[in-house]
């Protein structure tokens, strides 16, 4: 995950071939992309100078690097912010998921 930069196309299935990312990928960037989003918009708000956010994340476990010098303050809270972006709250909440399949011939 980068908080910055340009963002290649997406891979797609092509003739058969598995070259797209597969749902969990796509979750699980949505995720690294809300951390990172997260802390610069904490980051600008607090006029904190955050020099880039990198981090990867397996089976739903973060591993996130601040680049730049802070505080002890200011890295206490970065790292409690950290936990506290959308999609990370919806994971830790207990989310329910309610799935409706519905039929386009009308036929349940």
């Amino acid at each position: 995950m980068r908080d910055g930069g340009s963002h290649g196309p997406t891979r797609q299935r092509h003739r058969g071939r598995d070259t797209g990312s597969t749902p969990y990928e796509l979750l699980l960037g949505g995720l690294a992309a809300c951390i990172a989003l997260t802390l610069r918009l904490y980051a600008n708000h607090k006029a904190i100078t955050l020099d880039g956010v990198d981090g990867r994340i397996d089976r739903i476990q973060t591993q996130v690097a601040i680049h730049g010098t802070f505080t002890d303050a200011q890295r206490t809270r970065l790292t409690q912010v950290a936990g506290r972006c959308p999609v990370h709250k919806t994971f830790t909440s207990g989310v329910h998921v309610v799935d409706v399949v519905q039929f386009a011939d009308g036929a349940p």
